[in-house]
């Protein structure tokens, strides 16, 4: 998971980098693409069948609010969404590396369950939904205790919010929902409304979404709207799928075309081999059903252990934010959470966004490993600038940002 390398947006290179994340949410970091989680073509393409186990029905769809049509967003709550099932992957040690793991892991904050204890996690790196059997004392003392405070009730949850950087969660039985998005408040409200059924899901009005659900169904890893991996003629929007069994991983990609501009199998085959895009993929099968192309791949899990390894490493921390306007200052602190080793945080200031240049004082002055309350002061300037939190992979392979803290205040 890589941060930008221009001042302008992704690079490339960030679109098509192992193991990264989703999308930029509510003015976040710009975090995107996970097509290298393909498996390689190398350099002959094995065509032949692949038996990818079955997929569950896409139940997660329960969870996901139409089109926003009553506000000036209209667009969809999640415009990428995944899914992944951490206690649940098909065979015992693949989530440890699990693609999907690296970044949703360490999008969502500490709330008294570790992220291994989840049945299903939903979301993004704005907004999540955690699935488990919630004990609701556990949770309300934790996030009491890391610096959430009470904010009522709604249907039943207890809901939590923060405002250094701004976040809610909502505490249900059954579930947690959480947001830092700029709407967090009301974009937790309507996950609940639509996981009560209160309100039609997105994929009883939004035909697409629901025949590129039902396409994929949900494996140990879903991700839908996924940035595309080749570069033909644009599929209208695509979803990548992760599934396992004892011997090996499953890639399934599907690409949604329009009706009038579908390309024939030949024709993906050709722009697969110009492209070269993917990792040892040991065979693969591409099939057309009407506007819908499936590619199916898989390498033995071996092989896949290597490439995704740096992501069992990615920490579980809610961190806090104080900015001391008069001294020019600002503090971070580990609130709750995992430890986490100090030489792989990075701390960055400067001015738009960019994360070019380190702060004069970082974790690993003063700490080996950082654990909850710890805390890092670093000066700053004027208001235009921002404080970034980097965590990266100790290959290097992989980064993610785990705090994008705006000292003009959050947009809310």
């Amino acid at each position: 998971m890589n941060g930008r390398d221009d001042a302008d947006g992704p690079s490339r290179r960030e679109l098509l980098t192992a193991g990264a994340g989703a999308l930029a949410t509510a003015g976040s970091a710009s975090l995107s693409g996970c097509t290298a989680a393909m498996p390689p073509l190398g350099q002959e393409i094995r065509y032949g069948r692949v038996d990818v186990p079955p997929a569950d029905d896409p139940a997660y769809r329960r969870w996901v609010p139409p089109v926003d049509t009553q506000s000036e967003r209209r667009q969809p709550l999640w415009q990428d969404l995944m899914y992944t099932t951490p206690r649940r992957t098909g065979s015992d040690s693949v989530d440890r590396v699990h693609v999907g793991r690296g970044f949703l892991k360490s999008s969502m904050d500490y709330f008294g369950i570790g992220y291994d204890n989840y049945d299903r996690v939903i979301g993004n790196f704005g907004t999540l939904v955690a699935e488990v059997d919630v004990d609701r004392s556990t949770v309300d003392e934790t996030l009491l205790g890391s610096g959430y405070e009470r904010r009522g009730t709604y249907d039943g949850y207890d809901c939590y919010g923060r405002s250094d950087l701004p976040r809610t969660v909502a505490v249900g039985d059954e579930a947690l929902v959480f947001s830092r998005s700029s709407s967090h408040e009301t974009d937790v409200r309507r996950i609940i409304d639509t996981g009560a059924g209160r309100t039609e899901p997105r994929h009883a009005h939004d035909e697409q979404f629901a025949q590129l659900t039902a396409a994929a169904g949900a494996h140990p890893f879903t991700w839908l709207g996924v940035p595309m991996p080749y570069d033909w003629d644009a599929p209208e929007t695509g979803a990548l799928t992760m599934a396992y069994d004892d011997s090996a991983a499953y890639f399934v990609h599907y690409l949604l075309f329009p009706a009038d501009e579908v390309p024939t199998v030949s024709r993906i085959k050709e722009q697969m081999t110009e492209v070269q895009r993917a990792v040892d993929a040991y065979s693969v099968d591409v099939t057309l059903d009407g506007n819908l192309a499936t590619i199916e791949m898989h390498q033995p899990l071996e092989r896949y252990f290597q490439d995704l390894d740096a992501n069992r490493l990615n920490p579980q921390v809610t961190w806090g934010v104080d900015h001391d306007t008069d001294a020019g200052t600002v503090t971070l602190r580990h609130e709750a959470g995992d430890a986490v080793d100090a030489d792989l945080l990075t701390v960055y200031v400067d001015e738009a966004n960019r994360s070019r240049d380190p702060a004069d004082t970082q974790f690993a002055d003063e700490y080996g490993t950082v654990t909850p309350g710890d805390s890092l002061t670093v000066e700053v300037g004027g208001l235009d600038e921002f404080v970034r939190l980097v965590f990266e992979s100790a290959d290097g392979d992989s980064s993610m940002w785990l705090v994008d803290y705006d000292l003009d205040g959050p947009d809310e």
